[in-house]
């Protein structure tokens, strides 16, 4: 938990340093929008298990922060969420993942829990339409993969070492968790 909070997450700008050394030592500002969305829900969720107060408080800051990060630097016009930046270069990643925008799902609802700002529950909303509207194969089946910067899909493998229903189906077991009434 702490190395997370204070080493990974880059306090400068909400996002996650990519690459560290065996001491700690990152090397490169390379950002990756879905890592980031997807570690700030799993950062809340760590503290929710730890179940300590302060931890907890602290987490659900940083939670807002990263998300507010993501947002506000890797949101497409398109409304999707964009895949990496590399400040360095300049340079954006062209296609829109799968993966990223269902992690953005989770990460936006998750803002809005901790929060109660409507802002994240309307990104988290926008973005589950997008992915209803683009991503679904609805004449084959499944998700096409990634998506073109003009929303159209690119096709290819459906499955392989690291294309799989994983965060999908994380992201439909995780809304149904957030929203079920608890007793």
């Amino acid at each position: 938990f702490e190395i997370f909070l204070g080493t990974i997450v880059n306090p400068a700008t909400g996002h996650f340093f990519m690459f560290f050394d065996r001491a700690w030592h990152h090397d490169g500002f390379a950002e990756s929008y879905g890592h980031d969305i997807e570690g700030s829900w799993l950062i809340a969720e760590a503290a929710e298990v730890l179940g300590e107060k302060e931890s907890i408080e602290r987490a659900g800051k940083n939670a807002l922060f990263m998300a507010d990060a993501v947002l506000k630097d890797g949101l497409a016009p398109t409304g999707a969420l964009e895949s990496e930046y590399d400040p360095v270069s300049g340079k954006r990643t062209d296609r829109y993942s799968w993966w990223e925008q269902n992690e953005a799902v989770v990460g936006s609802f998750n803002a809005y829990q901790i929060s109660g700002e409507g802002k994240y529950l309307v990104q988290a909303e926008k973005t589950l339409d997008m992915i209803l509207s683009y991503h679904i194969d609805r004449e084959n089946g499944g998700y096409f993969p990634y998506l073109k910067a003009d929303l159209t899909p690119m096709h290819g493998d459906k499955a392989n070492m690291w294309i799989c229903p994983y965060h999908n189906g994380r992201m439909a077991m995780e809304l149904l968790e957030r929203t079920n009434e608890k007793e």
